[in-house]
């Protein structure tokens, strides 16, 4: 069963790998899955473990909840997530976002990025070092104070 999960996951972003957005739920409750690439059919190369594909612009509402990663990156191109797109991410402690602008909090029903209760482990958000201010000031992403960090 936990190939299974990972499999379809590669397949899924081998076959999008100009992908733009997430949708909502694209791998809620894929519980086991912890290990995510991307490929580049033009060129055949993939994406380094748990980087999301550089065209990236939005991760809708749950797109990545109650999965087994404990890193992601996210590119410079993306610019919103979904309310609770992390939620149930009890295993997540390091995210890298490349991002120089803050990505926005799409959605009503919470008021951070990483509101939800269930997201305990994490302890770092890597992000350029010219924006850890814009960051910690950002409401989205201001319950995350210290947690963010230069790259």
């Amino acid at each position: 069963m936990k190939r299974k999960h990972w499999i379809l996951a590669v397949l899924v972003l081998a076959a999008i790998a100009g992908l733009t957005s997430m949708t909502g739920y694209a791998f809620f409750n894929c519980t086991q899955l912890s290990q995510i690439r991307y490929l580049d059919p033009a060129t055949g190369e993939s994406g380094a473990l748990n980087e999301m594909p550089p065209s990236l612009k939005s991760i809708y509402a749950y797109a990545l909840g109650r999965t087994a990663f404990e890193s992601l990156t996210f590119p410079a191109s993306l610019i919103r997530f979904g309310v609770k797109c992390f939620s149930g991410m009890s295993s997540l402690k390091t995210v890298y976002l490349h991002a120089a602008t803050p990505p926005e909090l799409y959605g009503t029903g919470s008021t951070t990025v990483f509101e939800d209760p269930t997201v305990t482990a994490l302890e770092k958000v890597y992000v350029p070092a010219s924006s850890v201010t814009s960051y910690q000031n950002a409401s989205q992403w201001a319950n995350l104070g210290n947690k963010i960090q230069p790259m």
